[in-house]
């Protein structure tokens, strides 16, 4: 309900995407998960590159280790368990609501209400979808050099390790993101 254009791809003018593939109409409050969403986004940017590019990982307690490799893992199945809210199966109860919940953790851009903020054309939410990982990576280098500029004093060679590292996590993070972004022109349930 709520769909229209070629493969019900986008929701109505003044609609945003809701369970079940449906839509519904925006209401007040609906461009504070845009705002609030992009702030986040910049702070755990920021966060996640502090601990992948932190000095000296031998250094560091086996048992830290141990929680951030745990951790890791831990983001990888809550995706997978996410990546099941997209298909189009009714679960029973509070089951369902998890799963919606999950879509979080999978990075659904769908969960900001692009729709409430601005109103793109259908292929313009699915370039916001691609160029966004694009856009974390752009992000991700100008933190980057902001850090080796004033910790490292442009010594950009020698923390290059570091930096390939924190890309390499990022696309790991966005890996059921970017894919779930390439089937999305399939998900129509009309």
């Amino acid at each position: 309900e709520g769909r229209e254009g070629v493969q019900c791809a986008k929701c109505k003018e003044g609609w945003t995407p809701a369970d079940a593939g449906t839509c519904r109409p925006c209401g007040g409050g609906d461009a504070f998960p845009f705002v609030f969403g992009c702030i986040c986004i910049v702070l755990l940017l920021c966060l996640m590159y502090h601990v992948t590019v932190s000095d000296d990982k031998m250094k560091k307690n086996h048992s830290m280790l141990l929680v951030t490799i745990s951790g890791s893992q831990m983001i990888t199945v809550l995706q997978m368990l996410g990546a099941i809210s997209l298909m189009g199966i009714f679960w029973p109860g509070s089951l369902n609501s998890a799963f919606n919940t999950l879509r979080v953790v999978n990075f659904n851009v769908e969960v900001l209400k692009l729709e409430c903020v601005v109103r793109p054309a259908a292929i313009g939410v699915l370039l916001f979808k691609v160029f966004l990982v694009i856009t974390f990576l752009i992000l991700l280098s100008f933190i980057h050099v902001a850090h080796v500029l004033v910790k490292y004093g442009g010594r950009f060679r020698e923390r290059r390790p570091a930096y390939i590292s924190a890309l390499g996590t990022v696309l790991m993070a966005f890996f059921i993101s970017i894919t779930s972004t390439v089937f999305s022109p399939l998900q129509c349930s009309a």
